[in-house]
């Protein structure tokens, strides 16, 4: 985030230091243009960054003052980004800053978490249990999904018998049945699974015991 920032200080603060640069630069040769066209002269003398530079000439006069111009607005616009980008450094090593940021994560964390898991708990099935229908080799269970749609992967009892069920994939409130049944007679009591996977992509899997010569009722466990 920080060099994000620099950086669009630094693209910001380009355009000027060009368009400073090419200005002075206009600016001067338009002096030197007037000065050569006019043959002006006069004795110039410069002493810059060590050097010293001897002239007769306004128009090179005018020329060599456009480059130190130039050199000196260069190196101030440099600094001042500089101190700039020194100044966002600092900012940035702020202890109360650091703890700010901090908290901000740590909010932000615990929002993405309590929002994964309010997702999680709406994405369950939820099975209520209806009336049914029953004779002594077959029973069908009917139930209505009050929770999130699933896919019923599969639904397995103990003792093993015959299941159907449908539909195989089982929206919000929507109505679903479960059937029981034995080449004989159905067994006092049926314990039986449904595997199943959310919206989520999770899968999970509820438990429930059926007595079919007591009401044919399913209850969880």
């Amino acid at each position: 985030m920080v060099e994000s920032h620099m950086a669009g200080k630094i693209n910001a603060t380009v355009p000027v230091i060009l368009t400073i640069v090419v200005g002075v630069i206009i600016l001067c040769l338009g002096f030197a243009l007037i000065a050569f066209g006019n043959s002006s002269s006069a004795y110039t003398e410069f002493s810059f960054f060590g050097q010293r530079f001897k002239s007769t000439s306004v128009g090179i006069a005018a020329i060599f003052i456009g480059g130190v111009m130039v050199v000196l607005t260069v190196r101030r616009a440099f600094k001042s980004l500089d101190h700039a980008v020194s100044s966002e450094r600092d900012s940035t090593g702020d202890p109360e800053h650091r703890r700010l940021l901090s908290e901000q994560v740590k909010a932000q964390k615990e929002a993405h978490e309590y929002q994964r898991q309010k997702d999680l708990r709406e994405s369950e099935p939820y099975f209520t249990w209806r009336d049914g229908s029953q004779t002594g080799e077959k029973m069908v269970c009917n139930y209505q999904n009050t929770g999130g749609p699933v896919k019923i992967l599969e639904i397995i009892s103990n003792p093993t018998c015959n299941i159907r069920w449908a539909p195989p994939r089982i929206e919000r409130n929507q109505i679903g049945w479960v059937s029981f049944e034995d080449t004989v007679e159905l067994s006092a009591q049926y314990r039986f699974q449904i595997t199943y996977e959310t919206a989520m992509g999770i899968q999970g899997i509820k438990t429930f015991y059926v007595k079919p010569r007591h009401g044919g009722t399913p209850q969880e466990e």
